[in-house]
């Protein structure tokens, strides 16, 4: 009996091998024959690695501009992925200079760049510091004529920046945008906003503030001429001449007082000498003047504006007193 010949047996390794290979042949022809174009895209810049006492103080641009060079489909996958990377774990404070080489930016194999605009990124790095800066108030127009500013409290008084030690080394305070206080008869908060040079604005953003704007009235002076001197602390068996009798008081009050006539206004002060204590017998002694609302006011005044009022100068300063 002759033997039939053996039948051939393909492996089931060497089929996936034979699918492998057609597959390659195919995407190495497809990809041949694809259409090859050029084409900008924007790719953003990456900064990796910077020392945290470290901070790049100038403007710099995000993306570069590459023209590459490839076939269609690929080309379109680049956009997505693809970074310039700039490694700064050795950089250290002034400015440095980054070449874009050709070779700087990763991109699939088929793909080739032809043009990187701008060639070279110039960073300068700053040391990075922390500083407080009081908040300064700027103000615009006034009060009406009786009234004049009086202080402006800021919340917050102080913000802390962090940033650059060249850019914050020259700053001394942040100044508000001009608060207007035209008319303003009344004390009142009013919300503002910083006027920040652009450098301070990247740092801060655009932070709004409570200013608390405390207007009062403005003091004139005022001689409300001679007041009588009354005695204070006198014995019931004793009887006492006083000399000169009454007192020249200058004062400064607010200005809306200020135009009253004296016969108002001298009700709200008081003149005394104090004899508790003295012997009988010739003393000098210094009078005071005491100022305090009265009951009634005088019309249109009122008790704020009294408390006010201040003795800036009597004349004598002193006076004899004759105790019998």
């Amino acid at each position: 009996m002759i033997p039939s010949p053996p039948k051939l047996s393909w492996s089931k390794d060497w089929f996936i091998k034979l699918i492998s290979l057609l597959f390659a042949v195919f995407l190495w022809y497809f990809v041949s024959s694809e259409d090859q174009v050029d084409m900008n895209v924007q790719v953003p810049v990456e900064i990796v690695n910077l020392p945290r006492d470290l901070v790049i103080s100038n403007q710099y641009k995000s993306s570069l501009d590459v023209t590459i060079s490839g076939p269609r489909g690929l080309i379109r996958k680049v956009s997505q992925g693809v970074s310039r990377s700039i490694d700064l774990s050795k950089a250290t404070p002034g400015t440095t200079v980054v070449a874009n080489d050709l070779d700087s930016i990763s991109v699939p194999r088929g793909i080739s760049i032809l043009r990187i605009n701008p060639t070279h990124i110039t960073l300068r790095l700053d040391r990075l510091i922390k500083k407080e800066l009081a908040i300064k108030p700027i103000t615009h127009g006034k009060p009406p004529d009786d009234l004049e500013l009086g202080a402006i409290t800021m919340k917050p008084e102080m913000i802390e920046v962090s940033g650059p030690q060249s850019v914050l080394a020259r700053e001394q305070n942040l100044q508000t945008e001009p608060i207007d206080i035209s008319g303003l008869k009344a004390s009142t908060t009013k919300q503002t906003s910083l006027a920040l040079s652009p450098e301070l604005a990247d740092l801060i953003g655009d932070p709004v503030v409570s200013a608390q704007v405390a207007i009062k009235d403005k003091l004139t002076d005022r001689d409300l001429g001679k007041i009588d001197i009354a005695p204070v602390g006198l014995a019931l068996n004793q009887t006492v001449k006083i000399t000169p009798g009454k007192l020249e008081v200058k004062t400064l009050m607010p200005t809306v007082m200020a135009r009253k006539p004296n016969k108002e206004l001298k009700g709200l002060f008081t003149a005394n000498v104090n004899l508790e204590g003295l012997s009988p017998g010739s003393h000098e002694v210094k009078p005071t003047v005491t100022v305090k609302p009265s009951d009634p006011l005088p019309p249109g005044v009122t008790a704020q504006q009294v408390n006010e009022v201040s003795v800036q100068q009597i004349s004598p300063e002193t006076v004899t007193v004759e105790i019998k």
